[in-house]
């Protein structure tokens, strides 16, 4: 990940989720990180059990570099343990938040939809997640960081950023418990968005995106109610007259046997 100052900045406060975590799904075997300009890097955890790096660069820079590299063991489970780290309780994933609040025309996708909706919360997951899917075509630039899910499910296209909140908008109006997750997939070239229903105390992976189930071929890094809760990066600096642009390139390989 890069970031680019057209002027010079100092005193840049960063923030960074951007490390895959150890699940029942997967093990983080070897992590290399390197960041320019050089500074300590402090790790910690957010109220989400997401790996967290942070840190500050006095100095005046006009670009900073955060790289990291390794390799991660998948395919372990199809599901993660319900684990609540800030023990609030699964009500957070059960609300609607900004971005995923349902208006009408979600309301009347949920009424057209639930008719046909299997009793067993697994079914509900596959059953919404390719409706979704179906729905929603993916077509970069028709929105941005901040469409809703009400929004993108009027246009019926988005990303696939927007592709997962209306699923999850959706998965809530039907009672169920559900997260937005952000990792890696082999030929993306960028982080990707998925889905996590929690079914009987268990979480399960659904990429509506691509209409498949979450296995092996996907590394997690972080999960939360919506998308601001897994920005890759936060911070602040120095300079009131500089703009920032941010580059992020992913690359992920299969490890021969």
């Amino acid at each position: 990940m890069a970031l680019h100052f057209s002027k010079a900045v100092e005193d840049q406060f960063f923030s960074m989720i951007c490390l895959p975590v150890d699940t029942a799904r997967q093990k983080v075997l070897e992590l290399n990180t390197l960041v320019q300009p050089e500074t300590v890097l402090n790790e910690d955890t957010d109220g989400f059990g997401n790996r967290k790096l942070y840190g500050c660069v006095r100095e005046p820079h006009r670009e900073f570099l955060l790289r990291t590299e390794g390799a991660v063991e998948t395919g372990s489970a199809l599901y993660e343990e319900w684990q609540d780290p800030a023990d609030i309780g699964l009500v957070r994933y059960q609300v609607p938040t900004d971005l995923t609040a349902p208006g009408p025309v979600l309301q009347e996708l949920f009424r057209e939809w639930a008719a046909g909706a299997p009793e067993d919360p697994y079914g509900k997951l596959l059953y919404y997640g390719r409706l979704t899917g179906e729905r929603i075509r993916y077509v970069p630039g028709t929105t941005d960081s901040r469409t809703t899910a009400e929004q993108a499910a009027a246009l019926e296209s988005g990303v696939c950023q927007d592709i997962a909140h209306v699923l999850i908008a959706l998965l809530r109006m039907a009672g169920m418990p559900a997260r937005y997750t952000v990792g890696l997939i082999p030929g993306e070239g960028e982080s990707h968005a998925w889905v996590e229903a929690n079914c009987r105390g268990y979480w399960y992976g659904f990429d509506p995106t691509n209409q498949l189930l979450v296995d092996e071929g996907y590394i997690k890094i972080s999960h939360g109610r919506d998308y601001r809760d897994c920005m890759i990066s936060r911070g602040i600096f120095k300079n009131p007259y500089a703009l920032q642009t941010m580059e992020v390139s992913v690359s992920v390989a299969q490890a021969e046997e």
